[in-house]
């Protein structure tokens, strides 16, 4: 039995002593377990009552098999309906157990048997429904593809300054977001179809938002992305001209809004801009519309990364050069290699990485939009351009930038291969080259085809006899450990038929 104690007071407010807290609270508990029959329930009469309280799009739904109907269909029993969870209006006339239960007024559930209430509009993608647009299952589809096909080494403090925070904001960013998702998704799968139907259906819902925005004079960050994506989604499969006509429109904002300095530092923002004039500017050959907002000098690079650039010397190179004096070429090679080493070290930020391949991009457009310059630095340019789409901003063989650029170099080549190979200063360019295009092509396409003779020739002019020497030459320039020793090793009987190397 609990022990009293009585206590004199005069009615003021007194705060309650330790002893008295210490007392109550003890008494409490002792009263709460003598009133439950622990042996009588499958659950606490605590976890009952937060069961019946549940609310939100991942309630679970109890079924009791003795008291559903035999004739209730799936749906019915799926249903998350409020009956369910309604307070008996009878008094149970069964056990003690349901009596004790009466008294809370709570039913009595059977735990064994859970089914997960799902929301219409939940989804893997968006679970908690915080997307800014309709949910569909092309919009999940696409949501997870973006995420899973991205590898984003980045940290939990640089997430914020990714570009999803962007696009979430905003319902015309993330419309054509999903676009670009849904353009990249079709090169990637033998049925394209299905996902460029999607991007279609994204870009249109997209479309009647920019223009109604356009008539408000709004020329803020999201519509500036949303256009800048759109220039991106049409570059990207190969409309070329409708991407021009966004990027036109882009710069005539861009000066309303008083020039690209107005973008700030948002790194991401920006680099997607100059990537979809670079999308255009690469798939045309013409030189770029905007400058680069942010460039190489933006970012830090670890001194290993540029020390392993440097090795081994690209001083050959020399002889590619316009002048004694110049160091066009060198550079460049110099840019692609710091770029390949930045994407194998893993210490590079993402928004770092997109400035860096930018910046190559950029710089090798407009070398090669010089009129006048000469086939073979020409053809050392695209070589290092297809380089960086295939191995560095790693573009499967079969997209479409990819066969625009080894396209591009077969005119470059085409009836000039033995007037090259007459100058022995070109071999081991020319060589590397034929090597990289190859690797780089559709098996057994045209091109694959012209670059594998042009090949053969070079090899058995310069009189290599093996792997070893192949690769000692090609590492003088632009070699990727793992990509280009593979693809060396996979082609041996194609480019030593009568050696093993």
């Amino acid at each position: 039995m609990a022990i009293f104690e009585f206590v004199v007071t005069t009615g003021a407010p007194q705060k309650a002593t330790a002893a008295v807290r210490s007392h109550a609270v003890r008494s409490g508990l002792e009263r709460k377990c003598a009133a439950q029959d622990a042996g009588s329930l499958e659950d606490s009469q605590l976890v009952i009552r937060q069961k019946s309280t549940l609310k939100g799009r991942f309630r679970l739904s109890t079924i009791n098999a003795k008291e559903a109907p035999p004739t209730a269909t799936k749906g019915a029993l799926d249903r998350p309906s409020k009956e369910r969870l309604r307070t008996p209006s009878k008094p149970s006339k069964n056990s003690p157990e349901d009596t004790d239960l009466d008294r809370w007024r709570l039913p009595r559930y059977n735990t064994s048997s859970y089914s997960l209430v799902k929301a219409p509009s939940q989804s893997w993608g968006d679970p908690f429904g915080t997307l800014p647009i309709t949910h569909s299952q092309g919009v999940d589809n696409l949501v997870k593809y973006f995420f899973s096909s991205l590898e984003l080494e980045v940290s939990l403090s640089q997430m914020s300054n990714l570009w999803w925070d962007f696009a979430v904001s905003d319902p015309l960013v993330l419309h054509t977001t999903l676009g670009i998702v849904a353009v990249e998704w079709g090169m990637m799968v033998p049925n394209p179809r299905l996902a460029y139907r999607e991007g279609v259906q994204q870009k249109a819902l997209a479309l009647p938002g920019i223009q109604a925005r356009l008539k408000k004079n709004d020329l803020g960050d999201a519509v500036v992305g949303a256009i800048a994506n759109l220039a991106s989604m049409e570059g990207l499969s190969g409309d070329y001209d409708a991407a021009t006509i966004h990027l036109k429109a882009l710069e005539s904002i861009v000066k309303a809004r008083g020039g690209v300095s107005t973008f700030g530092d948002n790194k991401n923002f920006s680099a997607s801009i100059n990537w979809s004039d670079l999308i255009v500017a690469v798939g045309k050959g013409t030189r770029p519309i905007f400058p680069l907002i942010h460039d190489w000098d933006s970012v830090s690079l670890p001194v290993r990364i540029l020390t392993a650039a440097e090795q081994p010397s690209l001083s050959h190179l020399e002889a590619f050069e316009a002048t004694a004096a110049d160091t066009t070429i060198r550079y460049t090679f110099s840019l692609v290699r710091q770029a390949l080493h930045a994407v194998r070290s893993g210490q590079v930020s993402t928004a770092d990485l997109r400035i860096l391949f930018n910046t190559v991009d950029f710089r090798i457009a407009n070398l090669l939009s010089f009129p006048g310059t000469a086939p073979v630095r020409q053809v050392l340019l695209a070589t290092a351009q297809l380089f960086l789409a295939c191995n560095i901003r790693d573009t499967h063989i079969e997209c479409l930038i990819p066969g625009i650029l080894g396209r591009r170099l077969v005119r470059y080549l085409q009836g000039r291969v033995e007037k090259i190979l007459r100058h022995e200063a070109y071999w081991c360019g020319t060589l590397w080259s034929l090597f990289t295009c190859f690797i780089s092509s559709p098996l057994n396409s045209e091109q694959w085809s012209f670059f594998r003779d042009a090949l053969s020739m070079t090899i058995k002019t310069m009189g290599l006899t093996g792997a070893t020497q192949l690769r000692a030459i090609a590492q003088r320039f632009i070699w990727d450990d793992e990509r280009s020793e593979r693809a060396l090793q996979a082609n041996m009987p194609i480019f030593f038929p009568h050696v093993d190397g």
